[in-house]
């Protein structure tokens, strides 16, 4: 909806300061700052809307950055190996992998790739070997160049087998 050429649609410029405040790489205030910033965020919601969601995890894959696909594959590849019983899906935009429900997720950014152990007990878990790696929450963050050893997934993910089997098991009997 546009009223008197501005699109309510855009961020307004409360967005705009308080993106300031909680972001220090966005720009301060100052003779167009503002529409320059609207015109990226516009320029980044249009460039969005035009990409479609996956359909699955081939189409995501393929749509990564290129240094990131061979290193998704493997992490697939393992994921795969460790649950083989495990259906893949794309859930929240992301591959997901479900047994008894999510299992795990992995996903591509700009910059780097996070693996998503759904569970902050398997996390803490093996914190001592995720030291190399930036954690939050459930959270690794690697990269193309330090990407998660193949033992390591495979123990997480087995984990979180057993975690889900339990459970299932605990509601059967419920």
């Amino acid at each position: 909806m546009i009223l008197s050429g501005i699109s309510t649609a855009a961020p307004s410029v409360a967005m705009f300061m308080k993106a300031q405040e909680r972001h220090p790489s966005v720009p301060r205030a100052g003779p167009g700052m503002w529409k320059k910033y609207q015109k990226e965020q516009e320029r980044t919601m249009k460039k969005d809307q035009q990409q479609k969601p996956a359909k699955n995890v081939d189409e995501y894959i393929a749509a990564v950055p290129e240094e990131f696909r061979p290193v998704l594959e493997k992490l697939r590849r393992t994921i795969r190996a460790a649950a083989p019983m495990a259906e893949e899906v794309i859930s929240y935009q992301i591959p997901t992998f479900r047994f008894h429900g999510p299992l795990v997720h992995f996903a591509a950014f700009k910059s780097h790739c996070s693996f998503y152990g759904v569970s902050k007990p398997v996390m803490d878990r093996f914190s001592s070997e995720l030291k190399p790696w930036d954690t939050s929450g459930t959270t690794i963050h690697f990269s193309a160049k330090n990407p998660l050893p193949a033992s390591l997934v495979k123990k997480i993910v087995k984990a979180r087998i057993e975690e889900n089997e339990a459970r299932a098991k605990s509601t059967e009997t419920h």
